[in-house]
């Protein structure tokens, strides 16, 4: 009962710092070209860090539309089977929104990180929390348990009469592996791999792009247990052959974030 009621509480810390994003290039909302964001705190400004590869680099910035999480408890997804119970009815409703952006930073493509700057007024926003980077943190070592939330495309519906969206976020609790062979992309300095075994029932990751890849510090003892969760990684690509997930590690966020604040300090 007890581990139910702690895998609840890290699905739950996890999505307060997850954001939906349409990348359908603002021709047609509800496109369902779909990705995922962890919201971030880094010395007291706001940011979304996201996978570039998602967005069209000439969109506008007022054509981005984001989707916090509904005001209702979560409702989840673990396999197609358990979506298929599941109708637009029955499932919190988020509405896409626009946010104030202060700034868009791009890595290189083996990185593939895109950091947005949010205006500090829309962290006051009800659904949007921010989770403070650690800098004194290192990207996870093999077998480190790490947990992410996404939003698989083909879990999101489009509710054209509400002009709404039926959210139902996939959550997974999984490890930090060794690659077995050689990956091409895969860089071992830039990523790190986590085990994701697929077969016909399992939930496709397109649309997981972005997510936040989540550790957590264990509660010390006689303290109360909380989910202290922090971010070191952001996924960004599927193996499929291998069966692996790949994020891009901790350090190489952070070296965009530092240029990022550099940059707004010459401005």
């Amino acid at each position: 009962m007890w581990e139910e009621y702690a895998k609840k509480a890290i699905e739950e810390a996890v999505a307060w710092y997850t954001i939906g994003i349409d990348a359908s290039s603002g021709k047609d909302l509800g496109g369902l070209n779909w990705a995922t964001g962890a919201l971030i705190e880094f010395r007291t400004e706001k940011f979304i860090v996201t996978c570039k590869h998602a967005f069209d680099r000439n969109l506008p910035d007022e054509k981005f539309s984001f989707l916090k999480r509904a005001d209702e408890p979560m409702q989840y997804v673990q396999d197609k089977e358990s979506f298929s119970k599941h109708s637009l009815k029955g499932v919190p409703k988020s509405y896409a929104q626009p946010l104030t952006i202060l700034g868009r930073f791009y890595s290189d493509d083996s990185d593939d990180v895109l950091i947005i700057r949010l205006d500090k007024a829309d962290s006051r926003i009800d659904g949007l929390k921010f989770c403070k980077l650690r800098e004194d943190k290192k990207s996870p070592q093999e077998g480190t348990q790490i947990f992410l939330t996404g939003f698989s495309s083909e879990f999101v519906r489009f509710d054209p009469h509400e002009k709404s969206f039926g959210i139902l976020p996939f959550f997974e609790a999984s490890k930090v592996v060794d690659a077995k062979s050689e990956m091409g992309g895969y860089e071992r300095e830039r990523h790190f791999l986590i085990d994701y075994p697929i077969d016909e029932h399992s939930v496709e990751p397109k649309g997981f792009s972005g997510a936040g890849i989540w550790a957590r510090d264990v509660s010390e003892k006689g303290s109360i247990w909380s989910p202290n969760l922090y971010l070191v990684g952001i996924q960004q690509s599927y193996f499929r052959e291998s069966k692996v997930l790949k994020a891009t590690r901790l350090e190489r966020i952070l070296n965009l974030l530092e240029h990022s604040i550099r940059f707004d300090r010459k401005e």
